[in-house]
């Protein structure tokens, strides 16, 4: 822009301007802020008995072990924690009858020693046997009969090798039974139990 009168050229603040054409504080508009993305809660296995972790206290190993190949909606569960030994295991009478559930937990300084034993029944074998092939016999002549020999033999059968992890310690001892397919992991916890173990006693 220039003078009329004396042509020259006209000088215009810019910042005047730029501050006029920018909104006033209290003309500015709010937009609606994001809600903060809350945490997420994540669900935790239920430990043994409902028991809950005291002060410090860290889950070192938590397995599930099959009882055994016939009985395979049976399964134990064990924990390790830096201070404590929890389990629940089935109540399997005869190696049979699923009789309920028993639960414990026992402080590792409580805990004297723990072994597994790989272990083969010859009784388990020749009462199987003998019950399954009563139940074949009687199988054509009294199919029911003959079914619940079959099915009672069948579970004896698979119980002839077991893997079994012993824990001597006050109140004890307790015996948690697997598959013999498990043994390797049943095997590996008690090396790791016994190190655990070791380490709180060091």
């Amino acid at each position: 822009m220039f003078c009329s009168k004396c042509g020259n050229k006209l000088v215009v603040d810019e910042s005047a301007e730029s501050q006029e054409e920018s909104p006033r504080a209290d003309e500015q508009i709010d937009f609606p802020q994001k809600p903060e993305p809350s945490l997420q809660r994540f669900s935790t296995t239920p430990l043994p008995g409902g028991y809950i972790l005291s002060g410090g206290e860290e889950i070192v190993k938590s397995e599930e072990y099959v009882f055994s190949l016939f009985h395979f909606w049976l399964k134990s569960h064990v924990v390790v924690t830096n201070k404590s030994l929890l389990w629940e295991k089935p109540n399997v009478k005869g190696s049979l009858l699923p009789m309920g559930r028993q639960t414990g937990n026992v402080p590792l300084a409580q805990i004297a020693g723990v072994n597994t034993n790989r272990e083969f029944s010859i009784l388990k074998l020749v009462s199987g046997g003998i019950l399954s092939i009563f139940g074949l016999a009687l199988f054509a002549e009294a199919p029911l009969m003959g079914l619940i020999l079959l099915i009672f033999g069948l579970a004896t059968l698979s119980a002839i090798f077991q893997t079994t992890l012993t824990i001597q310690h006050v109140g004890g001892p307790t015996a948690l039974k697997a598959s013999v397919r498990q043994r390797r992991r049943v095997e590996n916890l008690s090396n790791e139990l016994s190190q655990t173990i070791a380490n709180l006693r060091n």
